[in-house]
C-alpha cells in the first residue's frame, strides 16, 4: 500500500525529508541580520511533523524551483491544498539561499553563521527542525500559503516564473 507521500514523488515531486516545528515557521536569508533581527517571515503553523518537498527547476534539474512545506496531516489532500494556496509575498534573497526553520531558531546565531558557510554542492541541507536550500541567483522567492489559521502548506516559489500551474502533472486526473 502507497502512502500519500509515496504518491506525491510518483507525480515527480522529489522527498527532501521531515522535519518538526512548533508553532511557529520562519522563512529567513540566514546572510540579513546575522548580529541583529533576522529578515523574512514568521509565519504561525500547524505544530509536529512536516514534509518538505522539492519540484526540480527545468532549466537545471540540479537546482530547486520550488520547496514546499505541508504538515503531515493535510498530505492526504495535498493537491487541494497546493490549489487553492495563494501568493502572499515576496522575499529578496541576498546570498542565493533560504532557510525554512523552527521559529526561534531563526535567532540562533551559530546556526546561521553555519548555514552561511554550508557548501552550496551540499544543499538542501536537512536539520530535525529546518531546511536550508539554495536559491536560482539572486531571483525574489515568491510565498504562498493555504488561507488557514495555522497554515498547513507552505510554499517557497524560486523559478523566474511565479507560480501560474498546479501541483498536478499533465498527465494526473482528478477522475
Amino acid at each position: 500500500m502507497t502512502t500519500p507521500l509515496d504518491d506525491l514523488v510518483a507525480d515527480g515531486l522529489e522527498a527532501l525529508g521531515t522535519i518538526t516545528i512548533g508553532d511557529r515557521l520562519s522563512i529567513i536569508d540566514p546572510l540579513i541580520g546575522l548580529e541583529g533581527p533576522t529578515a523574512g517571515v514568521v509565519l504561525p503553523c500547524a505544530p509536529g511533523a512536516w514534509s518538505v518537498l522539492g519540484r526540480a527547476w527545468a532549466a537545471d534539474r540540479d537546482m530547486l524551483e520550488e520547496v514546499i512545506a505541508v504538515h503531515h496531516s493535510a498530505l492526504p489532500s495535498f493537491y487541494s491544498r497546493y490549489d487553492e494556496a495563494q501568493p502572499r509575498s515576496v522575499l529578496l534573497v541576498k546570498r542565493q539561499r533560504l532557510a525554512m526553520v523552527d521559529g526561534p531558531r531563526a535567532r540562533d546565531v551559530t546556526l546561521r553563521a553555519q548555514m552561511l558557510h554550508e557548501d552550496a554542492d551540499a544543499l538542501p541541507w536537512i536539520l530535525d527542525d529546518g531546511i536550508l536550500f539554495e536559491t536560482i541567483g539572486e531571483q525574489p522567492a515568491q510565498l504562498l500559503l493555504t488561507d488557514d489559521d495555522e497554515h498547513v502548506l507552505i510554499s517557497l516559489v524560486l523559478a523566474p516564473l511565479l507560480r501560474t500551474q498546479t501541483a498536478r502533472p499533465p498527465a494526473f486526473s482528478d477522475q
